[in-house]
C-alpha cells in the first residue's frame, strides 16, 4: 500500500473494503440466493470513468447470482457504455432465468420494477426520467429507483461523481436517487472509485470519501494498482467486477442474503 493510499484509507477505514486475493477467488464462490421471497435488489450506476467499460461484465456478475438489477448510465457514461446493447443483453440474461426457474416462479422473484418503459426497459439514463414524467401525478422515476433498490452500487464512482455526492448535488437522474436515498439499515450503498493516480491523490479526494463515510452503511471499495488507461501506472484503477459482487455480497442485512452455492432454481 502506498503512502498515499495509506493515508486516504484511514479517513474511511470503518467503511472501506480493501480488494484481496481472497476477494478474487473462484468463479464458484460468492453470493447464492434461496428461490424463496424475491430477489436482493441492486441499482447499478455507471458514471463518467473509462472504467464504465466493464458495465456488462459488472451487471452479469449480479445477474448470475440471482440478484434483480436495474442500470443507471450518466450521460458522461454513454460514452463508454451502448445503452441499447446492454438493456439486450440484460434482457436475454432473465430470458434464460425465466425459462429455466418457469414463469410463475420468476414473477415471484424478479418483479416488474413500476418505472420501467416497454421501450426502455432495465437501463435508465437523465432522458428516461424526462420522457417518463408528463404531468403532476406522474410517477417521477428517481423516487421509484430509490424505494426499489437495496444497494444502490455505483461502479466506477468517477471523481466529478465523487464531488457531486459528497456536496449532496443532485443534477442528474444518479445524483437524485442518492439524495433521496433511504439510510434503512437493510439499506446500503457501494461505490467503486476509478481515477487517475494523481486524481486519487488529490486532498479532495480524501476529504470527499470521509464525507460519504460519514452516512451509515455507504461502504467504499478502494481502486487498486495498475497501468491505467491514459498510460500510468499507479493507483485508480476500479477494482475488480469480482471483488466489487463480494463486497456487495458481504453485506448480510435480510435473511435471504446469505453465502451458499444455489442459482436460481
Amino acid at each position: 500500500m502506498s503512502a498515499e493510499r495509506g493515508n486516504r484509507a484511514t479517513t474511511a477505514a470503518a467503511s472501506s473494503v480493501h480488494p484481496n486475493d481472497e476477494m478474487e477467488g473462484s468463479d464458484d464462490e460468492g453470493c447464492w440466493f434461496e428461490p424463496q421471497e424475491r430477489a436482493p435488489r441492486v441499482l447499478v450506476c455507471f458514471t463518467g470513468s473509462v472504467a464504465s467499460v466493464k458495465a456488462h461484465e459488472v451487471v452479469q456478475s449480479f445477474i448470475n447470482r440471482a440478484f434483480d438489477v436495474r442500470v443507471i448510465v450518466t450521460d458522461v457514461a454513454k460514452r463508454f457504455v451502448d445503452v441499447e446493447e446492454l438493456r439486450r443483453r440484460i434482457r436475454a440474461s432473465y430470458d434464460e432465468i425465466e425459462a429455466e426457474v418457469g414463469g410463475g416462479n420468476y414473477a415471484d422473484r424478479f418483479q416488474d420494477h413500476p418505472a420501467d418503459r416497454a421501450d426502455e426497459p432495465f437501463v435508465y439514463t437523465d432522458d428516461t426520467e424526462w420522457r417518463a414524467w408528463r404531468e403532476i401525478g406522474d410517477l417521477v422515476t428517481h423516487i421509484q429507483l430509490r424505494k426499489w433498490a437495496d444497494i444502490l452500487l455505483v461502479a466506477p464512482l468517477s471523481a466529478n461523481t465523487l464531488a457531486k455526492m459528497a456536496n449532496g448535488l443532485c443534477d442528474n437522474l444518479l445524483t437524485c436517487v442518492w439524495r433521496a436515498w433511504d439510510f434503512h439499515p437493510e439499506k446500503a450503498v457501494f461505490v467503486a472509485p476509478a481515477m487517475n493516480t494523481a486524481m486519487w491523490n488529490s486532498p479532495f479526494t480524501g476529504k470527499h470519501l470521509a464525507v460519504l463515510s460519514e452516512f451509515p452503511n455507504v461502504h467504499v471499495i478502494d481502486p487498486v494498482e495498475k497501468t491505467l488507461a491514459c498510460g500510468d501506472t499507479g493507483i485508480g484503477a476500479m477494482a475488480s467486477p469480482k471483488t466489487i459482487l463480494r463486497a456487495v455480497c458481504a453485506f448480510p442485512r435480510r435473511a435471504w442474503w446469505i453465502l451458499q452455492r444455489r442459482v436460481v432454481s
